[in-house]
């Protein structure tokens, strides 16, 4: 479940992208969407680039012909290439190398397109992986307990997993549903037994992750909170189609920039430290 937040997150930005580009009056104008995603754990970078598509068009759009490449600031103000070699397979773009980012230092990425439009994101630092230190059943709500580090300010993104779990068949687990929360630490910063709790449960068995996000990523994470919450049911008898243009996607630009005119685009490149456990309720 390592990357399932983000892809589902990344999934939702996608599909949604289109709708700010809309006027009867006018035709659609594509725009470029850069989604990455670099984990402090040694891995490989994973960046999705898509162009939007008009509201009556459910295609995707992969852009497969983008210059890719990451850089690093270190603490003494040099920089360096980390790597420009990417496989690419429908507008999924990964590493061919693994990255072991340093927590010291700053990440960014370059994009060049084909009309040789340049991007980058924002340098953007590590934050520490929190370890989750339990998992408990408090008042029939499930707790998240984790120790907060002091003297920081930390953003935390909470993903849930529910399935389902054949007690008498190994290994037969249905998944259920997924629950996401976000929260600052302005309430408990550097307690020891800090918590995110979750009020409601389903199925007997859940694996959780526990993100440390740095200010940007957690920015961006929320307005896809809100854009979701803000659309969520008007395909459905019982949701608002309205709704969909409530909330445009243009509060889903993030850190990613064109490097000529400074303007942001859809998209973010997110840096994540998680840590992961499991319980049976």
């Amino acid at each position: 479940m390592k990357n399932n937040c983000f892809t589902y997150l990344y999934l939702l930005l996608i599909t949604t992208s289109c709708v700010d580009q809309i006027d009867s009056k006018s035709d659609h104008h594509t725009q470029l969407v850069i989604s990455g995603l670099m984990i402090v754990e040694e891995g490989h970078i994973e960046v999705e680039i898509v162009e939007t598509t008009a509201l009556n068009n459910n295609d995707r759009a992969p852009v497969n012909d983008i210059e890719l490449s990451l850089h690093t600031r270190y603490p003494d103000g040099s920089t360096t290439l980390i790597t420009d070699q990417f496989e690419v397979e429908n507008g999924n773009y990964t590493s061919i190398s693994t990255v072991a980012p340093l927590t010291n230092n700053r990440y960014w990425i370059e994009a060049i397109s084909s009309d040789n439009t340049q991007y980058i994101s924002s340098e953007e630092p590590i934050f520490p992986t929190v370890e989750i230190k339990d998992l408990r059943i408090v008042n029939g709500a499930l707790r998240v307990i984790f120790s907060d580090p002091p003297n920081t300010r930390n953003q935390y993104a909470v993903y849930i997993s529910y399935y389902l779990k054949n007690v008498h068949i190994e290994n037969e687990i249905v998944f259920l549903e997924e629950q996401l929360t976000t929260s600052t630490d302005v309430l408990f910063n550097g307690n020891s037994e800090a918590f995110i709790e979750f009020s409601r449960q389903t199925g007997n068995y859940a694996e959780v992750q526990l993100i440390n996000l740095n200010t940007a990523s957690y920015r961006f994470l929320n307005n896809i909170q809100s854009q979701l919450e803000e659309n969520e049911g008007f395909e459905d008898e019982s949701g608002d189609p309205g709704q969909l243009f409530r909330n445009p996607p243009i509060q889903l630009y993030g850190n990613i920039y064109n490097k000529q005119t400074k303007r942001p685009i859809l998209g973010n490149f997110n840096i994540i430290s998680s840590s992961y456990a499991s319980i049976n309720f």
